[in-house]
């Protein structure tokens, strides 16, 4: 029963447990410096082209070039300080990773700050399309071992769907439904 007049020191618990899946888009948008393109040197290892005459300029130079670009950098920097931040909260929580581009993968499932940052510092830009569809379903799968959790999935992005086709935008409202199905929060950054 409700009390009969306001508490007059109310609290609130500061304790959830949650789980956070980090989606972080290494389209070559990300790091293109002369309008939209692939941004990879055309192997499967997909690394970051200094220069090329088709593709152009993606590299900069102030990073590694396993980093390629200042833009992908600050979305690594984003994510640690988010999770950082995150780890003050009391409770159970972990921390996923998946990264995407023309295609997504789990980089890292359930695991702590520390794990979590060490994963960040060491992805590798892959360049490629843009494929939210697989980068929200990658992080769906990783965020469902947890039913008793809050569940969050954090989209960094900076563009709009690509992939696949035909489609793209109306697959990644598709997959967005399911996860929301699963009661994941999205969150695109």
């Amino acid at each position: 029963a409700p009390s009969t007049s306001p508490s007059q020191t109310p609290s609130c618990s500061n304790e959830v447990d949650f789980d956070i899946c980090f989606a972080l888009d290494m389209s070559g948008s990300v790091c293109s410096k002369n309008g939209p393109n692939s941004c990879t040197d055309g192997t499967d290892a997909g690394r970051c082209p200094s220069s090329d005459p088709i593709h152009g300029v993606c590299r900069d130079f102030t990073v590694s070039r396993d980093t390629c670009c200042e833009n992908f950098q600050s979305i690594q920097n984003f994510t640690i300080d988010m999770v950082t931040e995150l780890d003050s909260f009391n409770g159970d929580k972990s921390y996923s990773i998946v990264q995407f581009a023309s295609s997504g993968s789990l980089v890292q499932s359930s695991g702590d700050k520390d794990s979590t940052i060490d994963s960040v510092n060491g992805l590798m830009y892959t360049g490629g399309q843009t494929n939210h569809a697989e980068a929200i379903g990658r992080c769906q799968d990783a965020l469902s071992g947890t039913p008793d959790h809050k569940k969050f999935m954090i989209l960094i992005t900076d563009g709009v769907s690509t992939l696949p086709q035909p489609g793209p935008i109306n697959s990644t409202f598709a997959s967005a439904d399911l996860a929301k199905g699963d009661d994941i929060n999205i969150i695109p950054v």
